[in-house]
């Protein structure tokens, strides 16, 4: 890469006075953990990542901050907002919230963070004083990591719920929090879990999908009892389509044709010829730790009130 272009970077990022480093989409096609890693050690700038960059840089980093979705007002984006420079590697059209590029090097990133790494020092003028981590919240998604292993692969549908897990789910390895964010296809849950499966049959792998989401992909449950996979399905329950009754609320608009009547789902799993479960909060942690231990596929069906999440309240 060209000298002058790594001095120019160089220089604009001591120049700053709160500098932020913004994992894109693209660092997870690259392969670029480590050296993204000690770029962020090296010189102690806070990072944050998109829904699809999760991973990259474990996210019990001392430094990480959170994930950017769609939301507003929480301490992640006031950080954002505060920051006079934000370094964007592996920036994606897809990635959600997008940023304007003032800047931009249309180089190999992979081949840009070595030379940077080793010209930059840490800045005594840089002032991280107002950054704070995104609050933590416990709820159902703190049991699945606490149960998840660190190279487990976790699959979402789309639904309100994937926002929870963007917020609240730290991803230790990339590609281990697999989901779709531009098109935002309701059904793709199950699918994505089977293909995940089928490339790694030694890794425990669970879906997580909205009833809505579920019932439309529920066939697949018998592509997945076909070929004899070992997989846990999640199906958070809530009789409608949650995110689309979210937005409505946040728009002052009534709820209109958003509720809707469920199968039994244990039954309908059984009807599968696998394993059915029915689990609230307070048993969620034993039911998916059973089944996650079990050969065979597991359908579990577990009630959710979307209203009880204060942060999605606030917004």
């Amino acid at each position: 890469m060209n000298s002058e272009k790594i001095t120019k970077i160089i220089q604009q990022i001591q120049d700053s006075k709160s500098p932020l480093i913004l994992i894109g989409a693209a660092a997870v096609r690259k392969g670029i953990s480590q050296s993204l890693r000690a770029l962020i050690d090296q010189t102690g700038i806070p990072f944050f990542d998109s829904q699809l960059s999760k991973g990259v840089v474990d996210e019990r980093h001392a430094l990480y901050l959170g994930t950017a979705a769609v939301s507003a007002n929480d301490s992640l984006h006031e950080a954002i907002a505060t920051a006079d420079l934000i370094i964007n590697v592996g920036d994606d059209v897809y990635s959600k919230p997008t940023f304007v590029i003032q800047k931009e090097v249309t180089e190999d990133i992979s081949d840009m963070l070595e030379p940077i790494t080793k010209g930059l020092t840490k800045q005594a003028h840089w002032d991280f004083s107002r950054f704070k981590k995104v609050e933590e919240q416990t709820d159902f998604v703190s049991i699945i990591r606490k149960i998840i292993p660190e190279d487990g692969i976790v699959c979402l549908d789309n639904g309100l719920y994937k926002l929870w897990f963007a917020r609240n789910y730290k991803c230790y390895q990339p590609n281990t929090l697999l989901l779709d964010n531009s098109l935002a296809t309701m059904g793709a849950g199950l699918p994505s879990a089977i293909a995940a499966k089928l490339l790694y049959p030694n890794k425990k792998v669970l879906a997580v999908i909205g009833d809505g989401g579920f019932m439309m992909s529920a066939a697949e449950l018998e592509t997945a009892k076909r070929l004899n996979l070992d997989l846990v399905v999640l199906i958070l329950n809530d009789n409608g389509f949650g995110m689309i009754k979210w937005k409505q609320d946040m728009d002052g608009f009534a709820r209109f044709g958003l509720d809707f009547g469920n199968p039994d789902f244990v039954k309908f799993a059984e009807s599968f010829g696998v394993s059915g479960y029915r689990a609230d909060e307070s048993q969620l942690e034993s039911v998916l730790d059973k089944c996650l231990s079990s050969q065979g596929i597991h359908v579990i069906e577990a009630p959710i009130d979307y209203s009880k999440n204060v942060w999605l309240s606030n917004l």
